[in-house]
């Protein structure tokens, strides 16, 4: 029940709303060839990004944007881990719609739309607590 209504302010829907839209609708006019093995770049750079957090949390100040990932906290290893393998996870399901495009760009196309709206929210659902 933890209050998330900064995530509907407009800076974070182009972030992450906006970004995955115009991802998908890329997806479906480009049709790039992506390569699976591609998927380690996001391990990579999540490693690259833990390695560079805990240097700036304990010799530079350390800002976080998202709170979970600062280093500082017991358990943010963990949760870079975690965020670094979704992201290798989230890139091979993107190349599995791909390949499906470029078997059947229709039913592909379908895929990419339901991925989207799967992951897009522009406002709260009611099951969660709104406090005023």
């Amino acid at each position: 029940q933890r209050e998330h209504q900064h995530q509907f302010y407009f800076h974070n829907q182009i972030m992450h709303n906006f970004g995955t839209i115009f991802l998908g609708v890329e997806i479906i006019l480009v049709q790039p060839e992506l390569q699976p093995h591609f998927a380690i770049f996001g391990l990579f750079f999540g490693a690259l990004y833990a390695l560079f957090a805990y240097l700036f949390a304990y010799y530079g100040g350390g800002y976080y944007v998202y709170s979970f990932i600062d280093p500082r906290l017991k358990l943010a290893p963990i949760f870079v881990c975690g965020l670094a393998t979704a992201i290798s996870i989230f890139y091979l399901g993107i190349w599995l719609l791909t390949v499906l495009i470029s078997f059947n760009a229709y039913l592909g196309s379908i895929g990419i739309l339901v991925w989207i709206t799967l992951i897009v929210q522009f406002r709260q659902e009611h099951f969660e607590q709104i406090e005023q």
